[in-house]
């Protein structure tokens, strides 16, 4: 729940300064309102939270399966999300090449190693020699995610 609470405010921040969050940048996906325009803060912010709470089920394991189930039959039968339909905005997707679909798995993997090894390292003191290789293995980890993202960043997917 403490994620939450640090992540709604950061997505209405980006929603509304960029229409699209890191994940979404990825995944060539943009929110606007029903005019084409960038969310305000208060609508990005209002769509946040209905996400956590109707998306993620505030964090509690078992309503987290059933919204995340119901949301994703929303989007299947209805074309878009109650969050989204609520609230009259407007999601679009551009074409993702199989170059950026590869990347963007990869960098999903090798971020999500890091943050497992870190969590390990922190919760779990080992000797020296172990937490020295942990730390080089993030190390390269960090440095092969930042290539990707540089990769994706400039890529030219005309």
């Amino acid at each position: 729940m403490l994620t939450a609470f640090i992540w709604v405010p950061l997505e209405a921040i980006f929603l509304s300064t960029y229409g699209t969050t890191p994940g979404k940048w990825f995944l060539r996906t943009t929110v606007k309102d029903f005019n084409g325009n960038i969310l305000t803060f208060k609508q990005a912010l209002r769509r946040s939270l209905y996400v956590w709470s109707w998306g993620y089920g505030i964090g509690f394991y078992y309503a987290t399966l059933v919204g995340m189930l119901f949301s994703y039959l929303d989007l299947k039968d209805k074309g878009a999300t109650r969050w989204d339909k609520d609230g009259g905005f407007e999601i679009s997707h551009e074409k993702i090449c199989v170059r950026r679909g590869v990347l963007t798995t990869f960098l999903i993997f090798c971020f999500s190693g890091m943050t497992a090894l870190l969590s390990n390292l922190i919760s779990n003191p080992r000797s020296k020699s172990d937490e020295n290789v942990t730390i080089a293995f993030i190390g390269i980890l960090f440095i092969i995610t930042c290539g990707l993202f540089m990769a994706l960043w400039f890529e030219d997917d005309n």
